[in-house]
């Protein structure tokens, strides 16, 4: 793709992220926003280094999963808790929020591959969409003998 289609491409699939209402996710028993952090996330690392074009475009290409898969969820496949490096000052004092993340997975009714989401909480904000992408399928490991 030409930079400047390329470029284009990402503006109309923002200004298509950001139509998306909050979507109920019955394994959290919470609505889960989207915001600009999520859509950040999907063209940069948390270092904030950006993604490759081919990363980028495989995420961004996985959006139109995201709202079905987070409303069919039926259960968390991990979660995890992290205290981030990051400290932001509030009236003068360091505040360290925690920042929950949780995994579910499905596999779209037009596809046969599973996909996971990653959901992000930070503090006692909002639930949020994080991340997207495919399942690496597992290698069943040869028995020994044949």
């Amino acid at each position: 793709m030409k930079k400047e289609r390329l470029s284009e491409f990402f503006r109309a699939q923002r200004a298509r992220y950001d139509t998306h209402p909050s979507t109920h996710c019955p394994a959290l028993r919470a609505d889960v926003i989207f915001n600009a952090k999520g859509f950040h996330h999907l063209q940069s690392h948390t270092d904030g280094k950006m993604r490759t074009v081919k990363e980028q475009l495989h995420k961004i290409n996985l959006l139109p999963f995201v709202v079905q898969i987070i409303k069919t969820a039926s259960h968390v496949e991990h979660r995890n808790r992290m205290a981030p490096a990051a400290r932001k000052k509030v009236d003068g004092k360091k505040v360290i929020k925690n920042v929950d993340y949780w995994s579910i997975t499905g596999t779209p009714e037009t596809s046969s591959e599973q996909i996971k989401i990653i959901l992000r909480k930070v503090g006692n904000g909002q639930l949020h969409f994080w991340s997207v992408m495919k399942l690496k399928k597992r290698k069943v490991p040869r028995s020994e003998g044949l």
